[in-house]
C-alpha cells in the first residue's frame, strides 16, 4: 500500500486495530486456544506477539522521532508518500521466523495482551502531530529482513504487520468455528 502522507498511515492504524479488537471481541475460550495445523500459534499468542513487537516498535519510533527533531529540521512533508510496495512486493506468500525476542513466552491472558495494545495504540497517536512536523524519510534504521526504513515506513510496518496477523486471527476463527460445525453435523 502506498499512503499519500502520514494522516492516512494513522487512518490505516485507526482502522486495523479497531477490526483486531472487534474480532477479538466476544471471542471463546475454545477459540483463544485453538491452533490449526499449519499454525505455528493460537490466538492468545498472536496478541501476545503483537504486543510484544509494537511495543518495541513504538520505542523505535519515538527514539527516531526525538533524533529527527533534535536536528532541529522542521521541513512538513505531509503530502511525502509512505511506501512499503517494494517490501511487501518482495514477501508476498513467504513465511518468516521472528526473532525469539518477539515469541510468545509468557502463557499471558488475551485481556493483559489487549491492555498493552490498547497502551502502544495510545502512545503511537500520541506522537501523531509532532510526526506531521518532522521529514519523515530523514532517520532510518535497518530492519532485520527488509533493510533499511525510515520513519514513516516503520509506522506502515507496524500497520502492515498488525494486518497480517489479523487475517491469521481471522482465519484460525473461521477454521474453528467450521470444525465446530462440522462436529455438530
Amino acid at each position: 500500500m502506498i499512503y499519500k502522507n502520514i494522516e492516512q498511515v494513522f487512518e490505516k492504524e485507526k482502522e486495523v486495530f479497531n477490526n483486531l479488537k472487534k474480532s477479538l471481541s466476544g471471542i471463546s475460550t475454545e477459540q483463544v486456544e485453538f491452533r490449526d495445523s499449519s499454525q505455528k500459534w493460537n490466538i492468545r499468542q498472536i496478541v501476545e506477539h503483537l504486543a510484544l513487537v509494537e511495543e518495541q516498535l513504538v520505542q523505535l519510533i519515538t527514539q527516531l522521532l526525538e533524533k529527527t527533531e533534535s536536528k532541529g529540521n522542521h521541513i512538513k512533508l505531509n503530502d511525502t508518500p509512505i511506501s512499503l510496495e517494494s517490501i511487501i512486493n518482495l514477501i508476498k506468500n513467504k513465511k518468516f521466523v521472528t526473532k525469539e525476542q518477539f515469541e510468545p513466552v509468557s502463557n499471558e491472558s488475551l485481556s493483559n495482551s489487549i491492555n498493552r495494545l490498547e497502551k502502544v495504540h495510545k502512545q503511537l497517536n500520541e506522537l501523531n502531530s509532532r510526526l506531521k512536523s518532522v521529514n519523515l524519510s530523514e532517520r532510518s534504521f535497518p530492519h532485520w529482513i527488509f533493510g533499511k526504513l525510515n520513519l514513516g515506513q516503520w509506522i506502515a510496518f507496524l500497520v502492515h504487520h498488525e494486518q497480517v496477523h489479523l487475517n491469521q486471527i481471522d482465519l484460525l476463527t473461521l477454521h474453528k468455528d467450521s470444525e465446530t460445525r462440522g462436529s455438530i453435523l
